[in-house]
């Protein structure tokens, strides 16, 4: 990853989380595929997004933010089972 890019995410999650400058940022992505008949279907639009682009993305965000919070959270016992160990 090029340096200028980690540059502006620091810059992007301090604007956004009012981060100090020092403090270490961690970002997690979850991305899951979306079908070619979806794809398809957004792929001439010029103004807007298909419905079904739109389906897809209002009807599978509680989902994605599901699957995010489980991973965040799995993330987090795994550190604090570490620090544990460590005491």
């Amino acid at each position: 990853m090029s340096e200028r890019r980690v540059e502006l995410e620091r810059e992007v999650m301090q604007v956004h989380c009012r981060l100090p400058s020092s403090d270490p940022v961690s970002v997690i992505a979850v991305v899951l595929p979306i079908t070619r008949d979806i794809r398809q279907s957004n792929y001439n639009m010029k103004e807007i997004t298909s419905v079904r682009w739109n389906h897809t993305l209002w009807r599978g965000r509680p989902f994605v933010c599901d699957v995010s919070r489980h991973v965040v959270n799995q993330l987090r016992q795994k550190r604090n089972s570490r620090l544990d160990w460590r005491n």
